[in-house]
C-alpha cells in the first residue's frame, strides 16, 4: 500500500511539473514568436533605410552632374520676367484709369450736349405751335431757324473779332505812349522831341483810360455768350 501510494504521489509529481515546463515553454514561444516579429520589422525597416539611402545618392549624383549655371540663368530669367510682368500691369492698370476719366469725360460732354439738343427740340416745337408753318412767303420754318442761327454765329464772330481788333489797337496806342515817355526820359533825345508834345499827367490818366476800355471790352459778353 505504501509503494503505490508513493508511485502515486511521484506520479502526481512528476505531472504537476510536466505542465510546469510545458506552460513555460508556452512562455518562451511567445516571446520567441513577438522577438522573430520585432526582428522582421527591423529588417524591413534597414532595408527600406538602404532603399532610401540608395535613392537620395541617386538624386545627389544627378544634382552634381547638372549644370547649376544654366539652372541660375533659368532663375534669373524667370525672375526678369516676373519683374517686367508686374511693371506691364501697373502701366495697364493706370492706362484703364486714364481711359474711365476720359469715358467719364465723354459721356459728360454728351449728356450736356443732349440736353442742348433737348432744349433746342422743345423751342422748335414751341415755335411751331406758336406761329405758322412760314414765317415768309415761301421759307419754311426750319430754314428759317437755320438762317437765323447761322446769322448769329455770324455776329458773334464779327464781335469778337471786332472787340480784339479794338483791343490791338487801344494795346498798340498805349504801347506808343508809353514808348514816347519813355524817349522823353531818354538825354539824347530830348533835343529832338522838344519841338513835339511831350507826354504830361492827361497822357497818363488816357493811358490808364486805355487800360480800362481794353478791359471793358475784353469782359463784354457778346451774343454767343447769352445763346450759352
Amino acid at each position: 500500500m505504501k509503494m503505490s501510494q508513493l508511485s502515486n504521489n511521484s506520479m502526481d509529481q512528476l505531472l504537476a511539473e510536466m505542465c510546469k515546463h510545458v506552460s513555460s515553454l508556452q512562455d518562451k514561444l511567445q516571446v520567441a514568436d513577438s522577438a522573430a516579429n520585432k526582428a522582421h520589422s527591423i529588417t524591413e525597416g534597414i532595408t527600406q533605410a538602404k532603399e532610401y539611402q540608395e535613392k537620395v545618392a541617386s538624386l545627389n549624383s544627378c544634382w552634381r552632374t547638372k549644370n547649376r549655371s544654366q539652372l541660375v540663368g533659368s532663375l534669373q530669367q524667370e525672375n526678369r520676367q516676373i519683374v517686367a510682368l508686374g511693371e506691364e500691369n501697373k502701366q495697364l492698370k493706370f492706362a484703364l484709369k486714364e481711359m474711365e476719366d476720359g469715358m467719364h469725360l465723354i459721356m459728360s460732354d454728351y449728356r450736356r450736349v443732349l440736353s442742348g439738343f433737348m432744349r433746342v427740340e422743345n423751342l422748335d416745337q414751341a415755335v411751331c405751335s406758336k406761329t405758322n408753318n412760314t414765317y415768309f412767303a415761301g421759307v419754311d420754318h426750319k430754314d428759317y431757324i437755320g438762317m437765323t442761327r447761322a446769322a448769329g454765329k455770324y455776329m458773334a464772330v464779327t464781335e469778337q473779332s471786332m472787340a480784339g481788333d479794338k483791343a490791338t489797337i487801344m494795346q498798340l496806342e498805349a504801347e506808343n505812349i508809353i514808348l514816347r515817355s519813355i524817349l522823353n526820359d531818354i538825354p539824347i533825345y530830348q533835343g529832338a522831341t522838344s519841338s513835339k508834345t511831350k507826354i504830361d499827367n492827361n497822357d497818363l490818366s488816357k493811358i490808364i483810360e486805355v487800360d480800362e476800355h481794353q478791359e471793358d471790352l475784353m469782359n463784354t459778353p457778346t451774343k454767343e455768350s447769352f445763346k450759352e
